[in-house]
C-alpha cells in the first residue's frame, strides 16, 4: 500500500481531527458516489501540481484514496486528459518531500481531476 493511501486512511480514521500542522484541513466527508471508487474528503489546503515541468500553485478541493480534485489560481494553458503529472500536498517544496504520481482524468480551465498511479 503506498504512503498516500496510508495517510488517507489515517486522516479518515481521525474523524476529521488533524494532529499534524502540515496535514490537509478536512471540512466534511461526502457520501460515496456510485461512479467513484472511494470517499472524497473536502479540503481547502494548498498544493502544487507539476505538469510538463511547470509548477502550478493550486488549492486541493477534495481528496480520496484514488485521486484528487485541484483548482488553480490561474487558468491552465494546455491540459490533456490522460497526461501524467505530479502532486505535492503542500505549497512549499522545501517541506514537501514527496511528489505523488497522477494521471489527469478530466480538466477545465481552472480545475483538474487526478487519479493516483
Amino acid at each position: 500500500m503506498n504512503l498516500l493511501r496510508v495517510q488517507m486512511l489515517t486522516i479518515v480514521a481521525q474523524n476529521g481531527k488533524s494532529t499534524n500542522s502540515a496535514s490537509v484541513k478536512i471540512k466534511e466527508l461526502k457520501p460515496m458516489n456510485p461512479i467513484r471508487r472511494g470517499h472524497r474528503i473536502e479540503s481547502y489546503g494548498k498544493c502544487m501540481l507539476v505538469i510538463n515541468g511547470t509548477t502550478h500553485q493550486c488549492t486541493l478541493e477534495n481528496l480520496s484514496i484514488c485521486g484528487a480534485l485541484v483548482q488553480a489560481s490561474e487558468p491552465f494553458a494546455e491540459i490533456h486528459t490522460g497526461s501524467h503529472c505530479g502532486l505535492y500536498l503542500c505549497n512549499d517544496p522545501r517541506i514537501c518531500c514527496r511528489e505523488y504520481a497522477c494521471r489527469i482524468t478530466h480538466a477545465t480551465t481552472t480545475k483538474i481531476g487526478l487519479s493516483f498511479l
